[in-house]
């Protein structure tokens, strides 16, 4: 039964490109109303969640002009509907929207509208995460992955390698222990999912939206796993009762079951070959599970402190040994497969949040190989009582360095890809004004894509310090789409102009000439830049 349930949730998943993406919005983006709109609504490319403040209204001054929580009209999970108070001014609004995926994910964004008169440039804005349900959030993912991946080795290394550890309270205590992990991470990822993903704070989780995220298919994978580690749990109980150590078959089974739903549930199911990249996950996991599982269960119940009456088995450590290195080259050739994917390109690599974290699970991870490398010149030597305290501190500290590498991991799980999330930008220098008055002003344009794009503009003296720009205007030309002069004067916030909305329509080669008012003193400069 849990079988089928599990391919009907695979076979719902499809090949999704991406997380989901606001296709249209009444009012639209950049849009000009002659009447105040009653409803603000956001269609999205697949279904989507919401919690209270998961959309949001706000006019010019930030004050927020809508009346009641956001919600799904009629049956429709892809529409997101937020009603506006009646009567509402000329002016400027913005619609700041935060919902979760079908994989769980978060996505979030914003746009403005006008009532009586054009959208006014306005500083970009996207809603935070409240930072408990974040940390309530990497917590259960913490749990849920490193309890599992534990519970996994720990179970491979008995069955396979020392069978007569089933008799170790030791052993017993690691299993029992991940287990108990893994089924609180992902109790928890069920109860703040939800939150975590539309932009909920920590109240919600006293309200009736923290019901079970069981909406999306990340939130029912979730749960199909949660309940197989329960069952599994009381099978091998059973099984342990009667004298029956499981079989290899039993194991592999009951682990392809749990993995393939934590790779279809995760960034491997979401992408546009979701059978492969989650093959590679599945993969990736079985080989981080061998390894780590594996070093738990040495430290804690085969590598015993002297004074315990325990001979090591030297024959089960090589073995060990040549195993955990057959299971480190799978990690990293398939973690270098996954991280190409996630990341997609080098920019995104140092440029997102995403490619950060895998630059620093890779550094960790080259520690750990190297104290793992230098372990393993010790087993042949291990029967030295001296060699074994040493190996035993070396597979500690190794072992130490894995959970690092696991909570880098629960980070990565938690962040939008880099592939999704990085945004080609533009950087530049030019100089403004002369004599006394000459500054430098440094621009970034990002993203640089058709659409609303976040302007900053910096000016500097000659000796570098900073020059307060009081006031500025932009003028935007397309020549060889024959679009423009745009002009209009945008916001400055602390002595600069600050991640500023300016519209640009259309692709191609954009002129800009900005007049910035420094000091009393009006000054002019230009620069071109492509936007794709």
């Amino acid at each position: 039964m849990l079988l089928l349930v599990l391919l009907h949730l695979l076979s719902g998943a499809g090949p999704a490109a991406a997380h989901a993406e606001l296709q249209s919005a009444d009012p639209a983006d950049g849009a000009t109303l002659t009447a105040p709109p009653a409803l603000v609504t956001l269609q999205f490319s697949e279904a989507v969640s919401v919690v209270p403040r998961s959309i949001v209204v706000l006019d010019d001054r930030g004050s927020q002009v809508d009346s009641a929580d956001p919600h799904h009209p009629g049956s429709d999970a892809t529409r997101v509907v937020v009603t506006l108070r009646p009567r509402l001014p000329s002016g400027t609004y913005r619609v700041v929207w935060r919902v979760e995926s079908d994989d769980g994910h978060p996505v979030s964004g914003s746009y403005s509208f006008g009532i009586g008169v054009a959208p006014r440039a306005a500083v970009a804005q996207s809603p935070s995460t409240d930072g408990v349900v974040g940390g309530l959030h990497w917590l259960g993912e913490l749990l849920a992955l490193s309890g599992l991946v534990v519970l996994a080795g720990a179970a491979f290394f008995i069955v396979w390698l020392w069978q007569a550890g089933r008799d170790s309270w030791r052993a017993r205590r690691v299993l029992g222990s991940a287990l108990a992990g893994t089924l609180l991470g992902n109790l928890l990822l069920l109860l703040v999912g939800g939150i975590y993903g539309a932009g909920g704070s920590a109240s919600d989780l006293f309200s009736p939206a923290a019901a079970p995220a069981v909406g999306t298919t990340a939130g029912r994978l979730t749960a199909v796993r949660l309940t197989v580690l329960v069952l599994a749990a009381l099978w091998w109980r059973r099984r342990d009762r009667s004298g029956q150590l499981p079989s290899r078959f039993d194991v592999v089974g009951l682990w392809l079951l749990v993995a393939v739903t934590q790779a279809v549930g995760g960034h491997p199911g979401h992408t546009t070959s979701p059978l492969l990249t989650s093959l590679v996950d599945v993969v990736h996991l079985t080989a981080v599970s061998t390894w780590i599982g594996g070093l738990a269960l040495l430290v804690v119940a085969v590598l015993r402190p002297q004074g315990e009456g325990h001979d090591v088995p030297a024959t089960l450590l090589r073995r060990w040994s040549r195993v955990a290195a057959g299971a480190v080259g799978v990690l990293v050739l398939s973690g270098a497969i996954s991280a190409l994917v996630g990341v997609g390109s080098w920019a995104a690599l140092v440029g997102t949040t995403y490619g950060r974290l895998v630059l620093g699970k890779v550094a960790v991870l080259l520690l750990v190989i190297a104290v793992a490398a230098f372990s393993r010149r010790l087993v042949a030597r291990v029967v030295r009582p001296d060699t074994v305290r040493t190996l035993r501190r070396l597979v500690a500290a190794e072992t130490s360095g894995a959970v690092v590498v696991l909570g880098l991991t629960a980070a990565l799980v938690s962040t939008a890809p880099g592939r999704e999330t990085y945004v080609p930008s533009m950087s530049t220098t030019v100089a403004a004004g002369a004599g006394p008055a000459a500054v430098r002003l440094h621009i970034t344009v990002r993203p640089t894509t058709p659409g609303f794009e976040g302007l900053t503009v910096e000016a500097t003296s000659r000796d570098g310090s900073a020059v307060p720009i009081d006031a500025a205007r932009v003028r935007l030309v397309n020549p060889a789409h024959g679009i423009g002069p745009m002009e209009y004067p945008v916001a400055t916030s602390t002595g600069a102009v600050r991640d500023v909305l300016i519209s640009v329509p259309a692709p191609g080669r954009w002129d800009v000439g900005l007049t910035l008012r420094l000091s009393g003193n009006w000054v002019t400069a230009g620069f071109s830049y492509a936007v794709g």
